[in-house]
């Protein structure tokens, strides 16, 4: 399941901006199945999971492959005709730092950042607010998500082409069900050491 792009609620498929990718001694991996341990099926994928590892306390510990093993759930969203201040409201009852934004049926049209709040009501944005904003009216546009069987390393790999910190895991139906942020990523590190890489 590759990254999807979307702008303005039309979904494509991510397009590297840095061109081809680039493989150690220019061999492309072979790649994973949607299933830890399955054979190679999905000619998107960039990632072969390890063999499952036994850890000290002798518990099996299942590695980290798809989205859905690393993403947080569930996921709260916001409407895109809802006040701001709801937005602020929301992230810092949460602590979250980023709320994809969904349209009156669900689909996701955007995404909102504290960032972008903090500009916004410091005025650094260069935008001309109506004088009660809705968060349509600040909402990023164009944003990149997943699925939860997108491969962890393509998303991450993506994130850092992007250079953003929060990525949308989405349904068939273009719904939000889950979120994958940095933040994940080094919780599933912490929690399933020792740390083992893979290419």
């Amino acid at each position: 399941m590759p990254v999807v792009q979307s702008i303005d609620g039309v979904f494509s498929l991510y397009r590297d901006r840095q061109g081809p990718q680039r493989y150690p001694s220019g061999q492309r991996p072979e790649t994973a199945g949607s299933q830890p341990g399955e054979p190679a099926t999905s000619p998107g994928s960039v990632l072969t999971a390890p063999p499952q590892r036994t850890g000290s306390a002798g518990r099996t510990r299942r590695p980290v492959v798809v989205a859905r093993d690393v993403m947080s759930i569930p996921v709260l969203t916001l409407p895109a005709s809802a006040p701001l201040v709801q937005a602020w409201v929301a992230m810092r009852s949460r602590q979250f730092r980023h709320l994809p934004i969904v349209s009156d049926s669900g689909t996701i049209v955007g995404m909102i950042s504290d960032l972008e709040l903090l500009h916004t009501t410091q005025g650094t944005e260069g935008r001309v607010l109506p004088p009660f904003p809705l968060v349509r009216d600040v909402m990023t546009r164009e944003i990149i998500t997943a699925t939860p069987e997108t491969p962890v390393k393509e998303i991450i790999e993506v994130m850092l082409q992007e250079h953003i910190e929060a990525v949308p895991i989405l349904n068939d139906r273009h719904h939000p069900v889950g979120i994958f942020t940095t933040t994940d990523v080094l919780r599933a590190l912490l929690d399933r050491a020792p740390l083992e890489l893979w290419t």
